[in-house]
């Protein structure tokens, strides 16, 4: 590297002072350089290290709150009025009121609806005042939104059809159990049904291929009887097993292809059992599939149970 000449360095300080000096401008405003377009601006202060002055960086109900504090004492108002919640949906919290809102599953805040992402969930959450995403009762949740609700379950609450909230996103009960089966042996859907034992519960009956017709009028059965949700299908083809169960009323299947396929059965049929090729799929596709259909209260949408009924006639 070669020598810098000091001597060199305080010639060039010299006239760059020289020529700034003969623009004629006052200290202390912005001008420009004699010859360049670039603006020299003077110092805008100096830095303490203290951000908290600065409204863009507080969470929205602190910076709500301080700004109506602050209009309060301009005006020589009471404290304790509305303050505004600062998130994009308009959440009002009115006095001290707002510490028991954080805990109540009811928050007065938009219900999200439709199929979710986690990306949109984690949006909501950022938004909303209380740090919790308020879902309808019909929401879907993409596998991601699903993954992310099973981890972080105290920042998510769902609406029930009376429109009340409920805590975290709804937790498996006994009538919300599932029926599972195969048509043999594979190691990776014994380890997802070791993973999701708490919802599945095994058919019995023997896992020959043979079984697949007794298992549908079992399985048909205990939906009829309000003793499962649906059921799970693990099968080589899903020919005879869509077939099967597509011939009782009480059964809509359909083949996890793939997670837009499983949300699709989900949304337009109110799918309540999923048949799944295990040897095309592996543990994380199958397990994601699997996860999706069973967080869902199959729910038919009632132009889909119209037509049916008019199909049976």
């Amino acid at each position: 590297m070669a020598k810098i000449d000091p001597k060199l360095v305080q010639d060039i300080a010299a006239k760059v002072v020289a020529a700034m000096a003969s623009a004629g401008a006052p200290q202390n405003t912005s001008r420009s350089l004699p010859g360049s377009p670039v603006t020299v601006h003077p110092p805008a202060g100096t830095c303490t290290g203290d951000y908290s002055k600065f409204k863009e960086n507080k969470t929205p109900a602190k910076a709500s709150a301080d700004d109506a504090a602050s209009a309060g004492a301009g005006s020589g108002g009471a404290s304790g009025g509305v303050v505004s919640g600062g998130a994009a949906s308009g959440t009002t919290v009115s006095g001290a009121a707002a510490s028991d809102d954080a805990n109540d599953p009811a928050i007065d805040q938009p219900a999200l609806s439709g199929i979710l992402t986690a990306t949109q969930i984690q949006a909501a959450i950022a938004a909303s005042p209380t740090g919790v995403a308020l879902l309808a009762g019909d929401a879907r949740l993409s596998p991601l939104a699903a993954d992310f609700a099973r981890e972080h379950p105290q920042k998510i609450r769902r609406l029930d059809a009376t429109g009340n909230g409920t805590k975290t996103a709804r937790q498996p009960a006994s009538s919300d159990a599932w029926l599972w089966w195969i048509d043999g042996y594979c190691p990776a859907v014994q380890q997802l049904v070791t993973q999701q034992r708490q919802q599945l519960r095994a058919a019995p009956a023997s896992h020959a291929p043979t079984s697949l017709a007794s298992v549908v009028r079992a399985l048909a059965a205990d939906v009829k009887a309000n003793r499962v949700a649906g059921g799970l299908l693990f099968v080589r083809s899903a020919v005879r097993a869509v077939c099967f169960a597509n011939r009782n009323p009480a059964l809509r299947a359909v083949v996890g292809t793939c997670g837009e396929a499983v949300e699709l059965g989900i949304s337009e049929l109110g799918a309540n059992v999923l048949v799944i090729e295990y040897p095309h799929h592996g543990l994380k596709s199958m397990a994601a599939m699997a996860e999706r259909m069973t967080q869902q209260m199959p729910t038919p949408p009632a132009a889909l149970q119209r037509q049916l009924a008019d199909l049976q006639q």
